[in-house]
């Protein structure tokens, strides 16, 4: 569950004192008719965008300062290692402990109590109104995604498995 709902009522506060910001929330899913209509609610449909589906999501991520996950279940989520090699900060909820193998704390990101609304406002806010803050945490994100490149990975389960078999 990405708990989409959160994250826009969340960034709808931050346009108070970031108007200048915007939410691009990519890819398609059942309740996008319902994101859209809290976004026409809540005042911000021209701050929030909606694209669907991309083939390249790299476009994405290379035009975005802050990359946010606001699930309250998930798995090991492969957009949260593609935003880290982008150089994005981070912001995500604690529903995963796999996710805290790729941020960590106050380094490359924050973690917030899922479901904190309040949290997740206070460091949205704070990487906002911080750039230096952003690309001290983005240089750290990116020597962090490392340990999980294609020749990590590799060289990882080749080490299990020659000890294994």
């Amino acid at each position: 569950v990405k708990n989409h709902l959160l994250l826009i009522k969340t960034f709808a506060k931050t346009q108070e004192h970031f108007s200048d910001w915007t939410l691009t929330i990519v890819g398609d899913g059942p309740l996008k008719n319902e994101y859209e209509k809290l976004s026409n609610d809540l005042n911000i449909s021209k701050k929030v965008f909606f694209p669907g589906i991309t083939k390249n999501i790299y476009t994405y991520y290379s035009k975005a300062s802050i990359f946010v996950l606001s699930s309250v279940s998930e798995g090991l989520n492969l957009s949260l290692l593609e935003a880290s090699s982008f150089g994005l900060p981070c912001i995500i909820s604690n529903c995963s402990e796999s996710h805290a193998q790729i941020i960590e704390h106050d380094k490359n990101g924050f973690i917030y109590k899922k479901d904190s609304q309040n949290e997740l406002y206070n460091y949205l806010c704070q990487l906002m109104k911080n750039g230096d803050q952003r690309e001290e945490f983005g240089n750290y994100a990116v020597k962090n995604s490392k340990k999980f490149s294609n020749k990590n990975t590799i060289e990882k389960w080749s080490n299990f498995l020659k000890n294994e078999c």
